[in-house]
């Protein structure tokens, strides 16, 4: 029995380590806090879509919009980046932790980035 429940433990982690984690970023997110030196309120929502687009909108702290950009991302071969590509330029996000709900990422100026699915 001990054996037995050893095994499923196993199994499950294998299962769950080998989830898409592409396949959870879908759908609307938006910035729950920036950690900068900026001191900026500023709120991001991006919608990532299953044909590998994006659209960010930047929303100022009275809701007025500052900026949008639409690209691509995917997410690297390894899972560890973020990798979206607007206006000719790319920029690189660690992904620090990605769940049913919520990432966590770290851009390439060293901002903390959380986000909450929507």
């Amino acid at each position: 029995m001990k054996t037995l429940i050893q095994i499923v433990f196993i199994v499950s982690i294998l299962i769950s380590c080998n989830r898409t984690k592409q396949l959870d970023i879908y759908g609307t997110w938006t910035t729950l806090d920036i950690i900068d030196n900026t001191g900026l309120d500023i709120k991001d929502k991006v919608d990532f879509n299953k044909d590998g687009t994006y659209k960010l909108v930047m929303i100022s702290g009275q809701d007025s919009i500052i900026s949008q950009m639409n690209g691509t991302f995917l997410i690297s071969d390894n899972k560890q980046e973020l990798i979206v590509t607007t206006n000719g330029m790319t920029f690189k996000h660690t992904i620090l932790s990605i769940e049913k709900d919520t990432i966590k990422l770290k851009n390439e100026s060293g901002q903390l980035i959380r986000m909450k699915h929507r």
